[in-house]
């Protein structure tokens, strides 16, 4: 449960908790933080706290809704960038998962709290939110279905969707759950892991 800030003061108070929160979760998970961290490194007190979340858990929504719209900006950045990209497709297939790789790698606590809160809530975003997602995803695919087609060679966004759907799926496995089966159980560096699922998309697209 989380109360609703009324006045503006209130509002930063709340926004600089979750900042808070976002920096922590750069280099520890979600729970080896505690609320007395998350103040202290807002700058506000535990009193203010619990005058905006029942409890650190609360947190969780809010950070999802953030991060849901930061994916938003995301993808209409990646859109014009692949709208334009002309490199070759063994190319832009290796800067995609290096890509995914090194956005998960950076913020890998925070990308897991929010995969297990999602897997725990089961759909958090709604029905509005789901439908914008679902919009982004192939608006993305049909870009990169373009970007990677070649005389003779065409991509489908369905089959650009499914891929990435794949690869991100192995992805967040090895790199934001590596400390559990089945990812604790494949030895991998980070490099061959790319190499191999950018080799594994190239063929798969080109087939």
């Amino acid at each position: 449960m989380t109360r609703d800030p009324i006045q503006q003061r209130s509002r930063k108070t709340m926004e600089r908790i979750l900042a808070a929160t976002e920096r922590l979760l750069r280099d520890r998970p979600f729970e080896r933080i505690a609320v007395a961290d998350i103040v202290r490194r807002a700058h506000a007190s535990i009193g203010a706290f619990y005058a905006r979340f029942e409890d650190k858990e609360a947190l969780l929504p809010h950070l999802y809704a953030r991060y849901d719209e930061s994916l938003h900006r995301r993808f209409e950045s990646m859109i014009r960038r692949y709208s334009r990209a002309r490199p070759s497709r063994a190319l832009l297939i290796d800067r995609l998962v290096r890509d995914m790789m090194s956005r998960y790698r950076a913020r890998r606590w925070f990308f897991r709290a929010m995969a297990l809160y999602a897997r725990q809530r089961g759909d958090p975003l709604g029905a509005e939110r789901r439908r914008r997602r679902t919009e982004m995803h192939q608006a993305l695919a049909q870009a990169l279905a373009a970007a990677l087609g070649t005389p003779g060679r065409l991509c489908s966004p369905r089959q650009v969707e499914i891929g990435l759907f794949t690869v991100a799926a192995a992805c967040r496995d090895r790199i934001l759950f590596a400390d559990t089966p089945p990812a604790s159980s494949l030895s991998v560096s980070d490099e061959e892991l790319r190499r191999e699922l950018s080799a594994m998309l190239l063929a798969y697209l080109s087939g």
